[in-house]
């Protein structure tokens, strides 16, 4: 439940973030950026649970998603997104 609660408050605060810059390129722009990194969101810390729902992404090695995938969130800004970082 907890999961679900976390990737709903991260696509309105995507949506709040677009509200408030009027600028939603901004935002698919940085999303699309960080897709695109070659080393991926891999963290290597045994502590990596408990302070996965801070980070902006999910990590590639996180037990649970609490966050939206990249490709969802840029989506929900540009819907005819291909998904090519």
């Amino acid at each position: 439940f907890k999961r679900a609660v976390s990737r709903e408050r991260e696509r309105l605060a995507d949506a709040e973030a677009v509200q408030f810059t009027r600028n939603p390129g901004a935002l698919a722009g940085a999303l699309k950026k960080i897709g695109s990194l070659p080393c991926g969101a891999a963290i290597q810390s045994p502590k990596l649970d408990q302070v996965s729902h801070f980070l902006f992404v999910e990590p590639d090695n996180a037990l649970g998603r609490r966050h939206p995938s990249l490709t969802s969130r840029i989506r929900a800004i540009e819907p005819d997104f291909d998904g090519n970082f």
